[in-house]
C-alpha cells in the first residue's frame, strides 16, 4: 500500500508539472542541462523494466529448475546492490544538478554531494566484495504459480544499514536546499511560479523518497529475518 500510494503521488505531481516540463525543457534551446535531464530520466526508466524482466526471468526458472533456485538467488545478490545503485545515481544527479542552481553554482555544495554519492559507491563495491554475506531468506515451500515466488535477499546489516543512512543524509540536504532557497528566491525572482513549482516537487520527493528509506531502516533494525 506504501509503494502504491508513493507512486500515486508522484503521478500525479508529475501531470500536475508535464506542461512545465514541456515549456522549459522541451521548447528551449537545447543546452547540456536539458541533454542531461533526458539522458538520466530515459535511464532510470530503462533500468527499472530490465529489473523487471530480471525478476520475471527467475520466475521461469523456479518453474523450471526449483532445486536450484536458491543457488540462482544466491548469485543474483551479487548484483543486488549494483543495480540499486545504478538506477539511484540518475535521480541524485539530477538532484545534484537542481542543487547546484538553487545555491548559484556553488562548489562546495556540488562537492558534499557528490562526495556522498561516492561513498554510495564505496559502500556498494565493499558489498560486492563481500558477497559471500548475501544470502536468501529460506520460504515455506508452498505450491504457488511461479510469478509469486521472489528472491528475498538479506545483506549484512551494517552495510545496509550504511548505505540508508547515506541516502537519507543525502535526501536531508538536497531537501534543506531546495526549501530554503526556494523559499528565498520567490521573493526575488519574477517568476515564482516555476520557483513554487521547483519547492512543490522538492517537498514530495522528500516525503516519499526519504520517508522509505527510513522504513527500510527501521525495518532492517528492528524487523530482520534471521
Amino acid at each position: 500500500w506504501y509503494n502504491a500510494a508513493s507512486f500515486a503521488l508522484l503521478v500525479y505531481d508529475y501531470c500536475l508539472t508535464f506542461h512545465g516540463e514541456v515549456d522549459e525543457v522541451w521548447r528551449r534551446e537545447r543546452k547540456p542541462g536539458m541533454i542531461v535531464y533526458n539522458a538520466l530520466s530515459t535511464l532510470s526508466g530503462s533500468l527499472i523494466m530490465v529489473k523487471i524482466r530480471c525478476a520475471h526471468s527467475s520466475y521461469l526458472f523456479y518453474s523450471a529448475y526449483r532445486s536450484r533456485f536458491l543457488h540462482r538467488c544466491n548469485q543474483f545478490a551479487i548484483a543486488e546492490f549494483v543495480q540499486t545503485l545504478v538506477i539511484v545515481l540518475p535521480a541524485e544527479t539530477i538532484l545534484v544538478y537542481r542543487a547546484h542552481a538553487l545555491t548559484n553554482r556553488s562548489i562546495y555544495v556540488s562537492l558534499l554531494l557528490e562526495l556522498v554519492m561516492l561513498s554510495q559507491c564505496c559502500i556498494v563495491i565493499y558489498a560486492v566484495y563481500k558477497h559471500d554475506n548475501h544470502n536468501v531468506i529460506s520460504l515455506p515451500n508452498y505450491d504457488l504459480e511461479p510469478f509469486h515466488i521472489v528472491c528475498i535477499l538479506s545483506t549484512e546489516p551494517a552495510l545496509e544499514i550504511s548505505y540508508l543512512a547515506v541516502s537519507i543524509f543525502f535526501d536531508v540536504i538536497v531537501f534543506l536546499i531546495t526549501v530554503i532557497r526556494t523559499l528565498s528566491l520567490c521573493t526575488v525572482l519574477p517568476r515564482k511560479g516555476l520557483s513554487w513549482t521547483i519547492l512543490r516537487d522538492g517537498t514530495l520527493y522528500f516525503c516519499v523518497i526519504l520517508s522509505g528509506n527510513i522504513i527500510w531502516m527501521v525495518l532492517a533494525i528492528c524487523v530482520r529475518v534471521r
